[in-house]
């Protein structure tokens, strides 16, 4: 394993995460600074009962958020039963912030015994020797069967085989439009376009100009992120990279049509590139486009700040590519263990008991978090069909980002190379040529 690599942890975690599941919300205060963070709070702990062992637990967030509470209650009862074998303390982390606090806490012997992770971090985690392999506990874990499939692979790598994480909430991506908009231009408000080729022809009835000026976008194009080339570069059948030999495949017919795609329809879109750090929001969610992907949290912060727009929000799993694959992004949250931890089991134990029938139940109760369980899907779909139903099918094919190393590198390159086909600088596949080669220079896979 190169060691440039593992120099650049923190900027590839933080890249991610900021990208993935957890990314701040409308309606969220900014995320704490880094002083705020090592003051994070604390849960006060409790004296563990005679015979349990003490275990610590870091999860993103703040104790305010409902997945946080949800998990807060879980653990009260989990402490509060005399069959578990630890006395769990949580401590709640600034999204922003846990990569570093982790990789200090770890380096100084003082890292928490479980964590809230994302799949993000599986990779570089686990070669270095962060996150404990599962797969003698799941293999002896009694309800694994009752586990739908992904979220027992989220955490599981393809180099080696082996499992350092196991998924517990799901934050897929939704193909979202504005019932009103598709009204004002007489399509049907129900009905989203069925692959590609409708979606620009939607896109050019749908966008709003002042002059030469895009005011109001068909679609969102992202290219200071990276999250909506990686799932339709999927939905035109790339596989991103190959896990067998660890290196990057964009520059194919695949990644390059999704490139083309996007540079096609440009002209009918508002084009979401704000400033590095800039807490902008996406253009969705100020009403500024018609048609967008967003997370199923950013949809429910979106509603949540603005109820009047619930019924005005059309929700489907995904719009397919002409002749394409059935996908679309999905990140999860990871439950992990400490490779260094000296309370392995208890960990385990309290990770087997937070992801229990009821446990699940609770967290879909209290936060609407799609469960793992599969006999509690159509529980699920019946709380919030208009979003939940498009969600369980979007988890059913969704993909998270590429599980390797290079992350901070395909961020970094697949950014380059929206930004130089939509500026006008290269051709998609020059662009995809010259991203794929930078993540092989960058990350010294050659």
């Amino acid at each position: 394993m190169k060691k440039r690599v593992y120099s650049m942890i923190v900027m590839a975690l933080t890249a991610t995460m900021m990208c993935g599941c957890g990314a701040q919300k409308p309606n969220q205060e900014p995320a704490a600074s880094q002083e705020a963070a090592e003051t994070a709070k604390q849960q006060p702990p409790e004296a563990a009962a005679p015979g349990k062992e003490e275990v610590t637990f870091w999860i993103r967030g703040a104790e305010t958020d409902a997945i946080c509470k949800a998990l807060q209650a879980d653990i009260d009862e989990y402490n509060a039963s005399e069959s578990g074998l630890g006395h769990v303390t949580i401590e709640y982390v600034p999204l922003s912030d846990f990569a570093t606090k982790f990789n200090t806490a770890f380096a100084g012997g003082t890292a928490p015994d479980m964590v809230d992770t994302g799949v993000d971090q599986i990779s570089i985690r686990a070669h270095m020797g962060h996150y404990l392999a599962l797969d003698d506990y799941l293999d002896a874990w009694e309800s694994k069967g009752e586990i739908q499939n992904g979220y027992l692979l989220a955490g599981k790598m393809l180099d080696d085989g082996k499992t350092y994480g196991l998924g517990y909430a799901p934050t897929p991506c939704l193909f979202v439009w504005r019932k009103d908009f598709f009204e004002e231009v007489g399509l049907d408000p129900e009905l989203p376009p069925g692959d590609w080729a409708e979606m620009l022809e939607f896109a050019k009835k749908l966008v709003v100009k002042e002059g030469d000026t895009v005011v109001r976008g068909g679609f969102s194009l992202e290219p200071a992120d990276y999250r909506l080339y990686t799932l339709m570069a999927r939905q035109a059948g790339s596989t991103l990279y190959n896990p067998q030999t660890n290196m990057p495949e964009l520059a194919n017919e695949a990644g390059i049509r999704a490139l083309q795609y996007f540079a096609d329809i440009q002209p009918y879109s508002i084009v979401y590139n704000p400033a590095p750090g800039a807490k902008t929001l996406r253009s969705f969610l100020t009403s500024e486009s018609a048609m967008a992907y967003i997370t199923t949290e950013e949809l429910s912060a979106m509603i949540s700040s603005d109820p009047s727009l619930k019924d005005k929000i059309g929700v489907s799993a995904y719009v397919s590519a002409v002749n394409g694959v059935d996908s679309t992004w999905c990140g999860y949250r990871l439950f992990a263990i400490n490779a260094d931890s000296k309370v392995k089991d208890a960990a385990w134990d309290a990770i087997r008991y937070l992801m229990t029938e009821d446990s699940n139940r609770n967290r879909l109760e209290m936060a609407n978090v799609s469960p793992a369980w599969s006999k509690l899907l159509k529980e699920y779909q019946e709380v919030n069909p208009q979003v939940n139903e498009p969600a369980a099918k979007a988890i059913s094919v969704g993909e998270p980002f590429p599980k390797t190393d290079w992350m901070a590198s395909y961020g970094e390159a697949i950014r380059n190379a929206q930004q130089e086909v939509l500026y006008g600088q290269k051709t998609p596949e020059d662009a995809m040529k010259d991203a794929e080669n930078m993540i092989i220079v960058d990350a010294e896979l050659k």
